[in-house]
């Protein structure tokens, strides 16, 4: 279900129902030049992650490629203790069991970010949706 952005970063919001409760999945765009590097934000978001053993989710995730012929994808997965509010100058609130499903789409100016983040349960549920999303990206024109 679409709801209002959170923050003027995002171009979109979603909140997805599922087995373990609501997950979010927020759409970014920054535009050309911005938002940085496919694999530096993929170690960004899974380093907001703590395994049960204390590990940081970096050491466990998961990525993968997609290569379609309208854009490059990188596709992270991790789970864990999500420290969610962990940017700079937060003090984090820990949300155990937490799972991260997040992509970057190379577009033809800039990337586009898909970061799904909930319940490991609801998260599981979505990953052949979330898929099916980056699967259907294509270019404009």
């Amino acid at each position: 279900m679409a709801e209002t952005p959170a923050n003027p970063m995002r171009r979109g919001q979603y909140r997805v129902s599922g087995p373990g409760g609501d997950a979010e999945c927020a759409v970014f765009y920054f535009g050309p030049g911005q938002g940085g590097e496919p694999q530096a934000n993929v170690e960004r978001w899974a380093s907001q992650f703590v395994t049960a053993d204390g590990r940081p989710g970096t050491a466990v995730m998961r990525t993968r490629e997609i290569a379609l012929p309208a854009a490059k994808i990188l596709v992270v997965e991790t789970e864990g203790t999500f420290m969610a509010g962990s940017g700079i100058g937060m003090t984090p609130e820990p949300r155990p069991g937490q799972a991260l499903l997040g992509a970057v789409v190379e577009g033809p100016d800039a990337y586009w970010f898909f970061r799904l983040i909930g319940p490991e349960a609801t998260v599981a549920a979505e990953r052949e949706a979330f898929d099916t999303l980056l699967h259907s990206v294509r270019r404009a024109g």
